[in-house]
């Protein structure tokens, strides 16, 4: 075994500290302070309490850490008689055991060195003896004494880590072993290590259950964690915010994960509310962005939607069919939704569908429908789905105004004064063909004083498209003249007229 050397640390109050492996009042070491000026205080005897539950013999110095408080390690002692503890000591001698080593934990037993406070705040340290292979270990503990090995060296890679670690600008911890590696037969000459502290992690961006009925749970996402640096990541905690979102499944949580490997933790979604609703998956680890983040998000849904919820169809000519406008029908329930019934009122009418009785879950079906006004003016009907849904039946409003076949609009113009022999600025008049079919043989004439002065109709019109005629007046006597805008076509109420007026002056 190697020669122990505690040696002293110098405080931050200007006093020394060190430990003793032996001696104190009951024989088992001690932890003591010594001024510049040489007046010694034993704050800390240990085997005070029975079977050296609080550690025997510290082997190593101490360290100061962040927090002010002092850390080391005892040889042997603590909750198994002979496996060693690591300690945490205040300024004023209160001693508390951070963690009691134990061979069936395959964590390691009797440390011979101290420890060093890593930039990441935690603790790490040496295990010369134990561990899974037997030839010692490496392990990190935090400050509150969340206990993790490292490293369970395997005699190829060394054996025996007597001496403590130091770590590098770079983040990294060094150390070595007194035998292993391959340079010598047998046990090996020794080797040189490097641990890095601050392993790379690579998760999901984000993670979105999409549309979920209403307190009903979701199948389970699951989300991968991989250890995607070159040191091991030691897991301490896995946490979910956002009453909607819970954790059903985790072989993350306090797990130590090799270079490359990966765990799962499967989350579910139970909307509480309608609309959107978020949440966080939290994973706390050892690198150095830790901890790292994952936003949730899910859509709280009825278990049946009808989209969308009302449609215009517009001007219609009267007794003629519209064009489909098609409703698509989501079941957002995990269970089959069934019974399925589709009514349509009024001047609507289902034109398709591929709907049935019944719908898989998280499927959807579409419903088109058209309307045929029977009347002129506004009309409104309504489309119905009926099923086994909690929210059924499912409905979608339906408008649409039945209009003549073909309109001119305005129905009545009046073009002012205008002086006997002169002409007025003209009049615009749109012709509006309303219907699915084009508008053929149109012919345009005038009565009275008026006349057409230019138009952008031709012999047809296009289905739902208009055209313009200006219309002019030159009066031929004095006082109130009147006429008529007449154009005939293929329309059931041919011809459309517009009725005009002027004064002539």
């Amino acid at each position: 075994m190697p020669t122990r050397t505690p040696g002293l640390i110098q405080a931050t109050d200007g006093n020394f500290y060190g430990t003793t492996e032996w001696g104190g009042a009951y024989g088992h070491g001690a932890v003591f302070k010594i001024t510049p000026a040489g007046t010694l205080n034993t704050l800390y005897s240990f085997c005070s309490l029975t079977n050296c539950t609080d550690g025997d013999a510290p082997t190593a110095g101490l360290i100061q850490a962040t927090d002010g408080n002092f850390y080391g390690t005892t040889h042997v002692g603590g909750a198994d008689r002979w496996k060693g503890t690591i300690f945490k000591i205040t300024p004023a001698g209160t001693l508390t055991t951070l963690h009691s080593f134990k061979q069936s934990h395959g964590d390691g037993c009797e440390p011979n060195a101290g420890l060093i406070q890593a930039t990441d705040g935690n603790f790490y340290g040496t295990i010369p003896y134990c561990g899974v292979h037997g030839y010692g270990t490496l392990f990190e503990i935090t400050p509150a004494g969340t206990f993790a090995g490292v490293h369970s060296f395997d005699l190829t890679d060394g054996a025996f880590p007597y001496a403590g670690l130091i770590q590098s600008a770079d983040g990294s911890l060094y150390g070595t072993t007194v035998n292993g590696g391959t340079s010598c037969p047998a046990y090996g000459c020794g080797t040189a290590f490097r641990l890095a502290v601050a392993p790379a992690v690579t998760l999901p961006t984000s993670w979105s259950f999409g549309n979920q009925a209403l307190n009903e749970t979701s199948a389970a996402g699951t989300v991968t964690l991989k250890n995607s640096g070159t040191a091991l990541l030691i897991m301490s905690k896995i946490a979910i915010e956002g009453s909607s979102f819970a954790i059903s499944a985790n072989t993350c949580g306090g797990v130590t994960l090799g270079i490359g490997k990966t765990c799962k933790v499967s989350v579910t979604f139970t909307p509480a509310a309608l609309g959107k609703l978020t949440g966080t998956l939290t994973f706390a680890d050892n690198a150095s962005n830790s901890p790292q983040t994952v936003p949730l998000s899910g859509t709280g849904a009825e278990p049946a939607t009808l989209m969308l919820a009302s449609i215009n169809y517009g001007w219609q000519a009267l007794g003629s069919t519209s064009t489909a406008k098609t409703f698509t029908l989501t079941n957002n329930q995990n269970v089959p939704l069934t019974s399925i019934t589709i009514t349509v009122t009024r001047d609507f009418a289902p034109s398709a569908t591929s709907c049935t009785t019944s719908l898989a879950a998280k499927a959807h079906c579409p419903i088109s429908v058209t309307f045929t006004p029977t009347a002129l003016g506004q009309r409104t009907g309504t489309l119905s789905v009926s099923d086994s849904a909690s929210n059924s039946p499912q409905t979608s409003a339906l408008t649409g105004r039945g209009v003549l076949p073909a309109t001119l609009i305005p129905t009545g113009a009046n073009l002012g004064m205008s002086a006997a022999g002169t002409t007025s600025l003209p009049k615009r008049i749109t012709l509006t063909n309303n219907q699915s079919v084009e508008l053929t043989s149109i012919a345009i004439s005038t009565t009275g004083d008026f006349a057409v002065s230019a138009t952008t109709c031709t012999t047809s019109l296009a289905a739902k498209s208009k055209c313009t005629i200006s219309v002019t007046f030159a009066p031929k006597a004095v006082g109130t003249r009147t006429g008529t805008l007449i154009v005939s076509n293929s329309a059931c109420n041919s011809p459309q007229t517009s009725n005009l007026r002027g004064t002539g002056t």
